[in-house]
């Protein structure tokens, strides 16, 4: 998956795009999918 990352302290072009590992679930939790935004 894509994750946006920030890494440093500053404004929107400190921001990152990198792959992510995709994230476990633990007991009592969920994992959203988001399709789309805007």
């Amino acid at each position: 998956m894509k994750a946006v990352l920030s890494k440093e302290v500053g404004g929107p072009d400190s921001l990152v795009i990198e792959d992510a590992p995709m994230p476990e679930c633990g007991k009592g939790q969920v994992l959203i999918e988001v399709k789309a935004c805007g």
